[in-house]
C-alpha cells in the first residue's frame, strides 16, 4: 500500500527473535560462559532492544495502514501535516528494511526504539483527533453512528463537491429510503423508497453546510411531508358521520 513494501510475517519473525534470546540465555549458564560474559551481555542487549523495536514497529505499521489512506484523502486537514511527517519517517524505514532485510540490521539505525515510539505516540494522537472528528460529527447527526469510520470519512472528504456520494448510505441512515434526489444546484428536493416511490420535499435542502447539518434538515423536512401527506389523505378519505 502506498508504495512501499510491509511487513507480513510477524508472527515468524517475533517467534524467531524470541528463540534467539532463549538461545543466547542459555549461553550464560555454560561451563566456560565468563570467558564470552561480554559478547553475551552484548547480544542479549542487541536481541532486546531488536524485540522492542520490532513489537513497536508492527504497532505502527497496523495504525498506518488504518490513517493513511483517511489522512491522504484529505479528510482531517489540521493534522494532515503532522501525519505527512510521520508517514515520511516510516516509510523511510520501511524503505531501509527492503534495501537490506537482515533483521538485525534495524539495530544499526541511531536510537531505533526511541524514533519507533515517537512515531507511535504521534500516530496515537493523529488517531486520537480522527476519533474526536468522527465523535463530533457524529454528535451532531447520531444516525451516523450506523455507518463505520471510513464511510464517514468518504462522506466528509467528498460530500462538499459530490453530495451524491451520501446516496450509497442512505439505506443504514434512513429506514425505508433508498436515494434522494438532487438537482443541478446540489438542493434535494425528493427521496425515494426501495420501490421507487418518490416524495417530494416541502421545501429544497441545501447541501452546501457541513453533513451533519444538512442530514438534520433533511430528515425534518422528509417527516414534515409525510404529515402533510397523511393529513391530506385524511381530509380526502374522510368517513362521514351521521346520528341516528
Amino acid at each position: 500500500q502506498q508504495g512501499i513494501s510491509v511487513i507480513k510475517e510477524w508472527k515468524d519473525l517475533l517467534t524467531q527473535v524470541s528463540d534467539m534470546q532463549a538461545t543466547i540465555q542459555s549461553l550464560s549458564s555454560l561451563q566456560f560462559a565468563d570467558a564470552f560474559e561480554s559478547e553475551i551481555q552484548l547480544w542479549t542487549t542487541k536481541f532486546t532492544t531488536l524485540h522492542e523495536a520490532l513489537l513497536l514497529l508492527n504497532q505502527i505499521q497496523r495504525k498506518w495502514l488504518h490513517l493513511a489512506p483517511i489522512f491522504n484523502s484529505g479528510a482531517l486537514p489540521s493534522h494532515t501535516e503532522k501525519f505527512n511527517a510521520l508517514d515520511t519517517q516510516f516509510k523511510g524505514i520501511m524503505n531501509d528494511i527492503k534495501k537490506d532485510p537482515q533483521v538485525t540490521s534495524l539495530l544499526n539505525k541511531y536510537d531505533i526504539v526511541s524514533t519507533l515510539k515517537g512515531i507511535l505516540e504521534g500516530l496515537d494522537a493523529c488517531q486520537s483527533a480522527l476519533t474526536a472528528f468522527l465523535e463530533s460529527k457524529r454528535q451532531g447527526f447520531p444516525r451516523l453512528y450506523f455507518i463505520g469510520d471510513f464511510d464517514l470519512l468518504e462522506i466528509l472528504g467528498k460530500v462538499r463537491e459530490n453530495p451524491n456520494i451520501v446516496q450509497a448510505h442512505l439505506k443504514n441512515l434512513f429506514q425505508g429510503i433508498s436515494s434522494v434526489e438532487i438537482d443541478s444546484e446540489n438542493k434535494v428536493v425528493a427521496y425515494l423508497s426501495s420501490l421507487g416511490e418518490k416524495v417530494y420535499l416541502p421545501e429544497p435542502v441545501f447541501t452546501t453546510a457541513s453533513v451533519e447539518m444538512w442530514l438534520n434538515e433533511l430528515c425534518d423536512k422528509m417527516q414534515n411531508s409525510l404529515v402533510e401527506l397523511l393529513n391530506d389523505y385524511m381530509t380526502k378519505h374522510a368517513f362521514s358521520t351521521k346520528t341516528y
